[in-house]
């Protein structure tokens, strides 16, 4: 009989030789749109793959200089989006 796992994090994963009960207890979700961002930043800087993806389905329109991503999968949100 395999263990078993309870995965409480967002992301249903496998693991062989494990039987994975996926049970989250957040929820990925935007915030309500802010009315004061602005339309130039210097610097935009990401800490998590969610928050690149959400930021540019809300914000298509921001002009930025730099961009910065800390941690890998991060960064390979960014580069599939081409940034």
């Amino acid at each position: 009989m395999k263990p078993v796992v309870l995965n409480t994090g967002s992301r249903n994963e496998t693991y062989k030789g494990l039987t994975v009960l996926h049970k989250p207890l957040i929820k990925i979700c935007a915030l309500p749109l802010d009315e004061t961002i602005r339309a130039q930043y210097d610097w935009l800087i990401f800490t998590s793959k969610n928050a690149v993806t959400l930021f540019f389905e809300m914000y298509p329109y921001i002009k930025y200089k730099q961009v910065a991503a800390i941690g890998t999968k991060t960064e390979e949100a960014l580069s599939n989006l081409n940034i």
